[in-house]
This record gives C-alpha cells, sequence and structure tokens, in this order.
C-alpha cells in the first residue's frame, strides 16, 4: 500500500513497503532535493542495487512502472545534494517518516544487517563526496563514526580512523540525551568523570571537535 507523505516545506514523499522493507519514489525524493533531471541524476548517484521498477497506480487509477529507491539510494541523493535544505530533509525523513513506516506498517528500521559489501559501497560513496569537496581525512573519518552512530551500523575496522577514547565518547552522546543537551565542557567532564579544571586542554579539544561535529548533524 502507497503512503504519501506531507510536509509544508518539502512537498510530498511517496512510500510503499516491499517485503517489509520502505523503497521511495525517486522522482518525488530528487525533485525535494532540486535536481534539474530526476532520473539523470538518480541514474548517476543511485546505485543499481538501490533502485528498481514498480508498478504504482495513479490518482486516475491509471498504473504505471514508477522507479523507486530504497533507503540507501535515498541517503545517496541527499549527500550528492548541494541544495542548504538536503540536511533538514534528512532529519524529516529520519524522524518521522521512518518512525511513521515502522509503527504504521511493520517495518523494522534494520529487518536484518546490512552486509558487509553494502556498508562498504555507502561509506566509500560517503568518502568520495567529501574528498571531491576538499574534506582532509579527519573530517571524513568523523563524518562516517557519525552516520553509523546514527544508523547504527556496525562500522568495519578499516573505516575506523578516531581513537577509542573519541568512538566511545560519540557512543556516549547519541545513547544519552541529556549529555546532547549539555555544553561541551559539562559533556565531556561527565563522560570523563573529572573536573574541567583536571582535564588537559589537547583531551578537552580533542573530544570538543567530536561534540561540535554532532550538535552541527
Amino acid at each position: 500500500m502507497m503512503t504519501v507523505f506531507k510536509n509544508k516545506d518539502f512537498g510530498e514523499v511517496r512510500s510503499i513497503l516491499i517485503n517489509q522493507e520502505p523503497w521511495f519514489v525517486g522522482k518525488d525524493v530528487a525533485e525535494i532535493l532540486a535536481y534539474k533531471e530526476p532520473h539523470k541524476a538518480i541514474a548517476r548517484h543511485v546505485d543499481e542495487d538501490d533502485g528498481m521498477k514498480h508498478p504504482i497506480s495513479d490518482n486516475l487509477g491509471r498504473v504505471q512502472e514508477t522507479l523507486l529507491i530504497n533507503e540507501s539510494g535515498l541517503y545517496a541523493l541527499i549527500i550528492s545534494s548541494r541544495l542548504p535544505r538536503a540536511k533538514a530533509f534528512k532529519r524529516w525523513i529520519t524522524s518521522e517518516v521512518l518512525p511513521t513506516l515502522r509503527r504504521t506498517g511493520g517495518y523494522s528500521m534494520r529487518p536484518k544487517g546490512p552486509s558487509l559489501s553494502e556498508i562498504i559501497r555507502f561509506l566509500k560513496l560517503i568518502r568520495d563526496v567529501m574528498v571531491a569537496q576538499g574534506c582532509n581525512e579527519r573530517d571524513i573519518a568523523v563524518t562516517v563514526n557519525n552516520i553509523c552512530q546514527q544508523f547504527q551500523i556496525q562500522l568495519p575496522t578499516e573505516f575506523i580512523r578516531l581513537s577509542d577514547l573519541e568512538v566511545k565518547f560519540m557512543q556516549f552522546l547519541y545513547r544519552d540525551e541529556l549529555a546532547r543537551q549539555m555544553s561541551s565542557g559539562d559533556a565531556i567532564a561527565v563522560f570523563l568523570g573529572r573536573e574541567i579544571s583536571d582535564i588537559s586542554e589537547e583531551r578537552y579539544q580533542q573530544l570538543k571537535t567530536i561534540y561540535c561535529d554532532i550538535e552541527k548533524n
């Protein structure tokens, strides 16, 4: 059954559950992200395995083969978009659309764990985009870890470029909502179990960078 999600800022996104996995009408997503030629954008940015044709009925009852994209394809279009509101669109999808599908359609966020090849392909896409934008290796590592924490993806060891302490602090912030509402100094102090005055400047700046990166996202 097709579900239509409406948002005053973004318009409409049509979604359908197939084998308990959400698929989105690619044209809807591409147009919201201001791609001038939706089908070309999908062909350019979305992996072939993340899209498929599926019969969809329009308002007049006519059945048409429609290009759908899965979650991975959705994120690929978001990441590749230069539209400033792409991040806000991602938040709407992850905070409202997907939870609604889980509640009403029996969809589980992770009905099965992604394969290693799927994870690597997704992370490489992110890395390629960031490299093209001139980001350094540390920024890329922080972003990759950040995304993996958000979507509960088990990060392959070959992608880890942060210290164990940085990764644990990132996990602490994602698991404790109160910590994310604290100032950076208070969050770091609680995490380390020390007074701010007892924390070295180097360690403080190291963890503050993680805090600021998460706050931006």
